[in-house]
């Protein structure tokens, strides 16, 4: 979902990608892990798709109507509605 971006977060992301651009090899790895995760999703595998989050995620969604919500961490985040 896309969430979006205040000030300073956008600060910190771009100087994050300006700082820290990957080898070739970080990012296919990257790129397949990304695969993996939409792969999940789309067979709605929600167990193999929580491996990849963190204890703290967040998931925020707005203008889905029912689905609308904000979830906090691994739990909650497989939890909400699809």
């Amino acid at each position: 979902m896309l969430r979006s971006m205040d000030a300073q977060y956008t600060a910190r992301f771009l100087d994050t990608i300006r700082n820290h651009s990957p080898q070739p090899e970080s990012s296919q790895a990257n790129r397949e892990t990304l695969h993996l995760v939409y792969d999940a999703v789309i067979r709605g595998d929600f167990k193999a798709f929580g491996k990849f989050l963190t204890d703290n995620v967040e998931l925020d969604v707005r203008g889905a109507g029912s689905m609308d919500g904000n979830w906090r961490g691994r739990e909650q985040v497989l939890e909400a509605p699809a």
